[in-house]
């Protein structure tokens, strides 16, 4: 009961503590942003009340150590109905953002390359984070096989929980199975298994790079990002937009022509 009492005081005192700069910085004529990481890490900065984008992304990209490939990336802001927009480089964040300070903000790549088009390891890290994050919302699974998705699952696992272990590994494979789709076929983790064994001695650097080697290669929705649209007739579809092709999709992320 005490060690919760000073957990709930503590997390009272750090709440404090935000709110009491974000008035010192509101004061001070600055805005807030909450940048969130696509592992869900949250940055702080603190920029200008008449700040473009820009300004924000140069901060963040400072921060964490990518400012020379800072070209990749991107600022996305939700709407009402949770839709991610993404951010203006050139406007003002006030002129953009609904609603007022702090604005909450989400990290993203924005324009994904082949990976050994990047130079710095940091880089590499969070293209790294953002694939991750797409294939375990399932986002790109249109024409991907079961063999592929157990590869990738196998390199996901080892880079967070490390080498294979009989008795607990297999069950954190459901933590990047999609909750789209059914239930993971036993199919699955037992390839992913076989694989994951194989990766015994491998880096975590180097497993990552695999990854963004393997997602580059051989995942055909690699980089693609959807929005809503409807047809002409009214039906709820999706319009991908990929670094090599833009392609019309089915609600379920099928492609239906690229």
């Amino acid at each position: 009961m005490a060690l919760a009492q000073r957990g709930d005081a503590l997390n009272r005192s750090k709440l404090k503590g935000h709110l009491e700069a974000h008035r010192q910085s509101s004061s001070s004529g600055q805005i807030t942003c909450f940048v969130t990481q696509p592992d869900n890490v949250v940055l702080h900065v603190d920029v200008d009340g008449k700040a473009k984008g820009q300004e924000v992304l140069n901060k963040i990209c400072t921060l964490l150590g990518i400012q020379d490939e800072a070209d990749y990336f991107g600022l996305q802001y939700a709407l009402s109905k949770g839709d991610l927009i993404w951010l203006n480089m050139r406007n003002r964040l006030s002129k953009q953002i609904p609603g007022s300070p702090p604005f909450k903000l989400f990290f993203k790549v924005k324009y994904f390359v082949p990976p050994y088009n990047l130079v710095l390891e940091e880089t590499k890290h969070q293209f790294y984070l953002n694939a991750v994050q797409q294939l375990k919302l399932g986002l790109w699974d249109a024409e991907t096989s079961l063999e592929l998705q157990s590869r990738l699952i196998a390199l996901m696992t080892y880079v967070q929980f490390g080498s294979f272990n009989s008795a607990t590994t297999p069950c954190k494979y459901a933590c990047f199975w999609s909750d789209r789709r059914a239930e993971i076929p036993h199919e699955v983790i037992s390839m992913a298994a076989t694989f994951h064994r194989q990766l015994t001695g491998m880096s975590v650097r180097a497993a990552q790079y695999e990854l963004l080697r393997t997602t580059h290669e051989e995942v055909p929705a690699f980089g693609v990002y959807f929005y809503q649209i409807l047809d002409m007739f009214g039906r709820r579809l999706l319009m991908g937009v990929g670094p090599e092709f833009v392609a019309l999709c089915q609600t379920d992320f099928s492609f239906i022509e690229r």
